[in-house]
């Protein structure tokens, strides 16, 4: 389904697809990297740096309540 979404230049709806096909073992970055920090094998920090959206992944830190301290000492 992915390798269509890029064939036909509809990459704007691979994110969606991954979204509605979790239960197939599709997983966002978003997600891949929440689950890392939830599982305290990445710091915070780090994913963060290496996530896409940032702004919703700093929702989504401070949501489950994650140290997000090193947001000071960012320029965003």
């Amino acid at each position: 389904a992915i390798a269509n979404l890029i064939r036909e230049g509809k990459t704007f709806q691979i994110q969606s697809m991954m979204q509605t096909n979790k239960k197939v073992g599709m997983v966002t970055m978003h997600d891949a990297l929440m689950d890392v920090v939830d599982k305290k094998l990445v710091e915070p920090k780090e994913a963060w740096m290496k996530s896409v959206e940032k702004t919703a992944f700093e929702a989504a830190l401070k949501a489950k309540g994650h140290d997000m301290s090193f947001l000071k000492n960012v320029e965003q």
